[in-house]
């Protein structure tokens, strides 16, 4: 995801966003834990 995160950024006019809703379905585990652990933190 950190990788990810770094094409967004960097390349945000480019990006293809059926590749991130792919990369977003794929990958909700790794979302789910963020946002736990961001909730902690609060």
């Amino acid at each position: 995801m950190a990788s990810f995160r770094n094409l967004l950024v960097h390349m945000c006019r480019k990006v293809d966003y059926s590749c991130v809703c792919h990369v977003l379905q794929e990958n909700l585990a790794d979302l789910r834990a963020f946002c736990a652990a961001v909730v902690r933190l609060v």
